[in-house]
């Protein structure tokens, strides 16, 4: 499978004139050597391609403001056209919607289904999501490793409780009566969101 490899976006790049009614999402991975993305989408049908993101590089897609679909962020190779279609599944999912209801932005990162690395949302003075790495701890029963015993997902099996993916971040959208707390809302009037991986170190 075919992957872009994107390294550091030059600040000036993506603080070129855009239309105020667009979204952008600047994803930056600080946390593993490579960190691949795939998409999905509910609403307006541009679906980013597949993108394989070096460790300390940044990217940026940029969506008109009815956007909706999701993110799913792992440490190996999760678009749909994967040798296990269902490989993403255990990832870390980001849900996005853009000028929802009330005109607002609405987003969450979502555990329901599992974990892979860690994420955080950061739109004007909205922030959420889970900056917590939670595969060193993840239980031998829900993990699942790649072809070298790396960890590389921690699955959230229906008969699971959710406890061990709430820890450190018990505001998380782990099940799906979780909407409320799990949803943070942003202004519709931003133009740039940060989808951060990892936690930068200055």
């Amino acid at each position: 499978m075919a992957f872009s490899l994107f390294r550091a976006v030059p600040a000036i790049l993506f603080f070129a004139s855009l239309a105020s009614c667009t979204r952008t999402l600047r994803i930056c991975n600080y946390y593993a050597p490579l960190v691949f993305l795939s998409w999905d989408i509910k609403l307006n049908a541009y679906l980013p391609p597949d993108r394989a993101l070096a460790q300390n590089g940044c990217l940026m897609e940029t969506f008109l403001p009815t956007w909706s679909g999701a993110l799913y962020a792992g440490l190996a190779p999760n678009g749909r056209d994967a040798l296990d279609p269902e490989w993403r599944i255990y990832d870390t999912k980001v849900e996005f919607t853009f000028d929802g209801y009330d005109g607002l932005d609405y987003f969450d990162v979502d555990l329901e289904h599992g974990v892979s690395v860690p994420v955080m949302i950061y739109a004007g003075d909205a922030a959420g999501g889970c900056g917590v790495d939670k595969l060193p701890d993840c239980p031998a029963a829900l993990q699942r490793v790649n072809k070298d015993g790396r960890i590389v997902q921690c699955r959230r099996l229906a008969a699971e409780v959710p406890e061990y993916f709430r820890k450190g971040c018990p505001d998380m959208y782990v099940t799906a009566n979780d909407g409320a707390q799990g949803t943070k809302v942003g202004t519709s009037q931003l133009e740039y969101i940060d989808v951060v991986i990892g936690v930068k170190m200055d």
